[in-house]
């Protein structure tokens, strides 16, 4: 609370639930804050993932490289989007991830190209799976990074994507 010290509240990854420990307050002599430091500049993987969402669905995102909780609900959202495009859904394009989606689920598995497939990829690459690229096409990457990411959830380990695999990874 003093004029001598100052602190910085820092975006994710570096906030409160990562690894980094905080270490201790900046001094500065001079009394003075110091001039800005810059803001880290995010994920260009997400930047890319979140402008492709505001061009294909018109989510508004901000396209900063943050993986947070508009560009988690910008996801759903494409998702619930091309479940009523593609097979008649009829269901809320709300963002939330409930039965009405779960059930409007295909099963989606190597071999399929398209836009879910991509929502798929992009929610994988922003919770830390590798697809081996983002580009709608359901190869060997993404089979085996729905492997590992139904092995770390408890799901059966298939490599397709069904309503189970799309809850845990939606949700």
């Amino acid at each position: 609370k003093s004029s001598l010290f100052y602190t910085k509240e820092l975006k994710p990854p570096y906030s409160m639930g990562s690894n980094y420990r905080f270490q201790g307050f900046i001094y500065n002599p001079n009394g003075a804050d110091p001039s800005p430091t810059p803001t880290p500049s995010g994920n260009a993987t997400i930047k890319y993932i979140q402008g492709t969402l505001n061009q294909r669905y018109n989510t508004g995102l901000v396209c900063d490289g943050y993986y947070g909780n508009l560009t988690k609900r910008a996801l759903i959202k494409g998702l619930q989007h091309e479940l009523n495009i593609q097979f008649g859904a009829r269901i809320s394009e709300d963002g939330i991830f409930g039965s009405a989606t779960k059930n409007a689920c295909r099963i989606v598995s190597k071999g399929a190209r398209g836009n879910i497939t991509w929502l798929i990829q992009a929610k994988l690459y922003c919770i830390g799976y590798s697809t081996n690229g983002i580009d709608g096409i359901y190869g060997n990457g993404t089979q085996e990074a729905v492997r590992r990411f139904q092995a770390n959830n408890g799901l059966i380990r298939d490599g397709i994507c069904g309503k189970n695999t799309f809850e845990k990874l939606f949700k």
